[in-house]
């Protein structure tokens, strides 16, 4: 992130994103993040997720030799 506006921007886009995936797709069950995202970004994307009650489930993957990892299920 260049810069705290750009890392604003981040959080709002992400929480409209989240908004609008809970009032379009309710049958989803579940949304996979296989994040590569600088720590900023990935700090903003935890206080994002931990501020709700989400419905879909979260599950974040690791980069890892040969592909990802699951590393977490919110």
């Amino acid at each position: 992130m260049a810069s705290p506006a750009c890392l604003d921007g981040f959080k709002g886009c992400l929480r409209r994103f989240l908004s609008d995936l809970e009032a379009s797709h309710k049958h989803l069950r579940r949304l996979h993040i296989f994040g590569g995202m600088p720590v900023s970004a990935g700090v903003t994307l935890g206080q994002c997720l931990r501020a709700r009650d989400l419905r879909p489930a979260v599950v974040l993957y690791d980069p890892a030799p040969g592909g990802y990892q699951r590393a977490m299920e919110i």
